[in-house]
């Protein structure tokens, strides 16, 4: 079922961002801290993306493949699909940032996306790529998201500077029953960062979906049926703004811009993992209630962890009411030699997986 009711629209102005500490204890009630095992099946490699239920917590190398661990414990308990011709394997990529949904995670595979379930390692989806059904239309789609009780969205990267549509919603068959136009368009330099190449946010809360371009656009939308509507709208002034360009130009020509990594809506707040410099990555936090946008930046890149008393918390993935923190072994001996207590007794060596930190939001 598709919600057709809108969300009131937010207005977050960034002139008016505070610059200072956050506290995590300001919004998080809780932390967990778990220890994945390592053994000889399951070592992780840097830029591992990670996604959570109740049960699991799933990681995902996106070329080499996908493993599963207990969140209860750490404990290693599959690898759920690997790069390969076999069947459950992957010939091109399965997604580590926004291709995991209802325990399903999707795998780039030729013609088709494939959905394969983390739990019993069988694949329980089969959507045919648009772009095999209206012939070249529709292509770099990095993933589908599922949509209502039958649908799929697809973000639509604009990868040679002039696509003119950013979202699709189609069916199993990849046929498109919608559309979505794309404004924003840029003029190609020949230098490799002209490639961008990013799946797009999406966001489920309240039985809402939420969708953002994953850079140089300054509106989070709110799918309503097979449409959208701006939810959340950024302002800046001129200096910062940049509608009809891309994220990736900055790097030459613009030294401020917004561009969001993560996003979580709540009740109450809205948490952005956003660039505002750059080269460098800053945790924000936005009271709905107040209409205050606050920044980490030129304090630290993360928040105060006052809860558990361990350093700053830097997020790095999101995932409904939880933020994850990836702590490497080396990160975590380092702290353990400047306290006496640390919040788990666990013996870490600078071979093993990381420790996965999971902040919970205040209900």
């Amino acid at each position: 079922m598709m919600p057709f009711s809108i969300q009131a629209q937010i207005l977050i102005d960034w002139n008016k961002v505070q610059e200072e500490p956050i506290a995590l204890s300001s919004f998080a009630s809780t932390i967990e801290y778990i220890p994945l095992e390592t053994t000889d099946e399951c070592l992780l490699r840097p830029h591992t993306g990670f996604y959570l239920t109740d049960k699991y917590i799933i990681a995902v190398d996106a070329v080499h493949g996908a493993y599963l661990f207990n969140r209860g414990n750490g404990k290693f308990i599959h690898q759920i699909t690997k790069r390969g011709q076999g069947p459950g394997e992957f010939s091109f990529k399965c997604e580590s940032l926004y291709g995991f949904k209802d325990r399903i995670l999707y795998l780039n595979d030729g013609e088709y996306w494939r959905g394969i379930d983390v739990e019993s390692k069988q694949i329980v989806k089969k959507i045919r790529k648009p772009v095999y059904v209206y012939e070249g239309k529709y292509n770099f789609i990095s993933n589908p998201w599922p949509y209502g009780d039958s649908l799929y969205l697809g973000y639509v990267n604009n990868i040679t500077g002039h696509i003119d549509t950013k979202l699709v919603v189609f069916n199993k068959e990849g046929i498109v029953q919608s559309e979505e136009k794309n404004y924003i368009y840029y003029d190609k330099s020949g230098r490799g960062v002209d490639r961008p190449y990013f799946a797009g946010m999406f966001y489920e809360y309240d039985q809402h979906t939420f969708f953002k371009q994953y850079q140089g656009n300054d509106t989070v939308f709110q799918m309503v049926g097979n449409k959208t509507t701006p939810h959340i709208v950024f302002k800046w002034d001129k200096k910062q703004a940049i509608i009809k360009k891309c994220l990736y130009l900055l790097r030459t020509r613009y030294t401020c811009l917004i561009s969001m990594r993560t996003m979580i809506i709540c009740s109450s707040i809205v948490r952005l993992m956003a660039h505002l410099s750059p080269k460098r990555l800053f945790n924000c936090l936005y009271d709905k209630k107040r209409g205050r946008l606050k920044s980490t930046r030129h304090h630290s890149d993360g928040f105060v962890d006052d809860i558990s008393g361990l350093n700053y918390c830097c997020p790095e993935f999101a995932t409904n009411r939880e933020l994850i923190e990836v702590i490497s072994p080396e990160k975590w001996l380092k702290w353990e030699d400047e306290r006496s207590k640390m919040p788990i007794q666990k013996e870490i060596s600078l071979d093993d997986n990381p420790i996965i930190r999971i902040v919970h939001f205040i209900k």
